[in-house]
């Protein structure tokens, strides 16, 4: 999300987190001037999520702190010694993996101690956004305690279908471009939808 509007419509719906994209080749990339305030005023338990790719651990840091960011997802090619860094310095890690055709477990083993989550996207020649699936069927190899996010092109079209897959370790889904109007703007009346339907799941 790029607007303060946008931000306050989407925390009234009360997700358990929302994310904020601080790489900046992203169409999503935030203004970090204008929306500062916004993102700070985010009333708990909703937990705020930085995004970053690539990026060094200080930035990381940096950020985290101007935002008082609850959580950090790392969605490039951080290294195993880079998680391991951030965790000693008390951040939480969601750590995302592309899918393609196989979870590799013993790469998802070796940041097992230093991420709190992992997060299972499609694989594409982008970070992430892509609005595309990949095939769920996948997720039955995933044999790890590690709980784990599911995202890559969830949406009301398919939210259903992923309700159904109750994997043990799966607590959750990133929910992107399925609901935006545009990049980086929210869709007000889907996410309330999608929102509604997984909790009317769970009740």
């Amino acid at each position: 999300m790029k607007t303060p509007k946008n931000i306050q419509e989407i925390v009234s719906l009360n997700p358990d987190l929302i994310g904020f994209i601080f790489y900046k080749k992203s169409r999503r990339y935030i203004d970090k001037s204008t929306l500062q305030s916004s993102i700070q005023k985010i009333p708990a338990p909703i937990k705020k999520v930085g995004v970053f790719v690539n990026e060094t651990n200080d930035v990381i840091q940096a950020i985290a702190q101007q935002y008082a960011l609850d959580i950090i997802q790392l969605h490039g090619e951080e290294s195993i010694a880079q998680c391991q860094a951030l965790h000693e310095k008390g951040f939480n890690i969601i750590k995302a993996f592309p899918i393609q055709d196989k979870i590799d477990i013993k790469i998802l083993e070796t940041y097992i101690p230093y991420c709190s989550a992992f997060l299972f996207d499609t694989k594409t020649s982008q970070y992430g956004g892509s609005g595309q699936a990949f095939n769920w069927n996948i997720l039955q190899n995933y044999t790890l305690d590690k709980p784990f996010y599911l995202s890559g092109g969830i949406g009301l079209s398919n939210i259903t279908q992923a309700l159904k897959l109750k994997h043990p370790a799966l607590i959750g889904f990133d929910c992107n471009s399925q609901l935006e109007d545009e990049a980086g703007l929210k869709n007000y009346n889907h996410t309330k939808q999608l929102i509604n339907t997984i909790r009317n799941e769970h009740i």
